[in-house]
C-alpha cells in the first residue's frame, strides 16, 4: 500500500497531493484555480506536479478543444501534435526510438510525450515540434 505525501503550506489549512495525475480536465483545471495561488511562498516555488496526460483520444475530444481555446497557445500545440501524430512522428535518443504520445499539462507549462516501449521522454513545449530534438523524423 502506497503512503500519499501531503505537504502543509500556510497556516496548515491547505493540503496539496504532490505528484497528482488528474483523470479528467475539470479536475485538473480546479486544483489550478484552487491551489494556484500557494503555489510561490517566502521567494521560492513550491514545485507540486499536478499533471494531466492528453492522448491523440484525448486531444480530440470536445472538452479539451474546449478548455485549450481558453489558453494562449495550446490550440497550436494541439493542432500541430495532431498533425505529428498523424504522420507518425518519432525521435531517437541513444539508440531508442520514441513515438509522439501526446502533451502532459501541468502547474507549471506544457510537454510533448515521446513513448517507447519501457519508458517516456518529456520535451518542452516552448519551441516547435521540430526542434525536438536532432533525431526528430516523420515514419510516414
Amino acid at each position: 500500500m502506497s503512503k500519499i505525501n501531503y505537504k502543509r503550506i500556510r497556516n496548515a489549512h491547505v493540503k496539496l497531493k504532490r505528484n497528482h495525475e488528474c483523470k479528467t480536465l475539470r479536475e485538473f483545471e480546479k486544483i489550478l484555480r484552487k491551489y494556484g495561488r500557494f503555489a510561490f511562498m517566502k521567494k521560492i516555488w513550491y514545485n507540486w506536479n499536478i499533471y494531466y496526460t492528453a492522448d491523440k483520444e484525448r486531444l480530440s475530444s470536445e472538452e479539451f478543444i474546449k478548455y485549450s481555446n481558453k489558453r494562449k497557445n495550446l490550440p497550436l500545440i494541439r493542432a500541430e501534435v495532431l498533425d505529428a501524430i498523424e504522420k507518425g512522428a518519432a525521435c531517437e535518443l541513444k539508440g531508442k526510438e520514441y513515438i509522439l504520445y501526446g502533451v502532459l499539462l501541468t502547474n507549471e507549462d506544457y510537454y510533448y510525450i515521446f513513448k517507447s516501449e519501457d519508458c517516456k521522454l518529456l520535451e518542452s513545449c516552448v519551441g516547435r515540434l521540430n526542434d525536438a530534438g536532432d533525431k526528430f523524423y516523420y515514419k510516414k
